[in-house]
């Protein structure tokens, strides 16, 4: 059973890569199983009519200068209030890829916990 799914893409380097470009890069990149996207303020949603396996995503998009994440979403609604409570609790861990990474925090902000106050950059 395929299970539709959204993906969130950013450019970690907007002068090297610009939204359009990715935007382009990503329609020739996830070719099948395609339903749409649109560049949303920056980031691009990405609408596929089935679930890739995180390394195949990771495969795909290793070269290009993105982080994205992958969003449960039946509708626009509820990606939009996901979001919404993503910028409310940042710290909440959804990801188990260095690539996927909240899209809402500049790069060098994400961290990991030591407990001892010490900030520490996650490695990308």
């Amino acid at each position: 059973m395929n299970i539709p799914s959204t993906f969130i893409f950013g450019s970690t380097n907007k002068k090297q890569m610009p939204d359009k470009l990715l935007a382009v890069f990503l329609k020739n990149v996830f070719r099948f199983g395609r339903k749409g996207g649109r560049v949303v303020n920056g980031p691009i949603h990405l609408y596929l009519n089935y679930s890739p396996r995180n390394e195949t995503v990771e495969a795909k998009v290793k070269q290009l200068l993105v982080r994205y994440m992958r969003v449960v979403a039946d509708n626009e609604e509820e990606l939009q209030l996901f979001l919404k409570g993503l910028q409310k609790f940042p710290n909440v861990n959804l990801y188990s890829s260095p690539l996927e990474v909240p899209l809402l925090l500049p790069i060098g902000e994400a961290t990991t916990g030591s407990g001892s106050g010490e900030r520490k950059k996650k490695r990308w």
